[in-house]
């Protein structure tokens, strides 16, 4: 990252300088580092005055952080991902895949996913989060009444007995 520092009027001779350093000789100088930057003018008459400007400098990464609506399952079958904090743009991606732009983005698999921020400044921050799923199938069992159908008992009760919900 650079800044343009610029004196005017032009047509005058011009220095440039950080401290003791010369950095430039026209009216215009590309600084890529923070600190306090003179410049000298001498006017066609000879006559000389000098002007200073600090220039600062942040380059403060974004603490990137990234949470999952929730794990999938055979009922849930999307999650979303938010990103955070407030920045200039995102990038999720799922391996070398990009997968979204905004500051959220919703998957249908489990996997790593990672967020990569850019904030206002130009500097980046980056996050990940496991997305996990249970797809584990409930255990059920059925137990009739009677084992076998008669003409004197044409009828079984049967009673499910499982680890969710049963429906008939």
């Amino acid at each position: 990252t650079s800044v343009t520092l610029t004196a005017s009027p032009s047509g005058q001779r011009y220095q440039f300088s950080e401290g003791a350093t010369q950095i430039g000789s026209s009216n215009q100088a590309l600084v890529s580092a923070s600190g306090t930057y003179s410049v000298t003018v001498v006017s066609a008459n000879g006559c000389s005055a000098v002007a200073s400007t600090s220039v600062g400098q942040d380059n403060t990464a974004p603490v990137a952080s990234l949470v999952s609506s929730g794990t999938l399952s055979c009922a849930v079958t999307s999650v979303t991902l938010t990103a955070s904090p407030d920045a200039q743009s995102y990038v999720f991606s799922s391996g070398a895949t990009q997968i979204g732009t905004s500051n959220q983005a919703i998957v249908t698999a489990s996997g790593i996913y990672s967020v990569t921020v850019l904030s206002r400044n130009g500097c980046t921050g980056v996050a990940q989060t496991a997305v996990e799923a249970d797809q584990s199938v409930p255990v059920v069992s059925i137990t009739p009444s009677s084992a076998t159908l008669t003409c004197a008992s044409p009828t079984v009760s049967l009673t499910a007995v499982g680890n969710g919900s049963v429906r008939w």
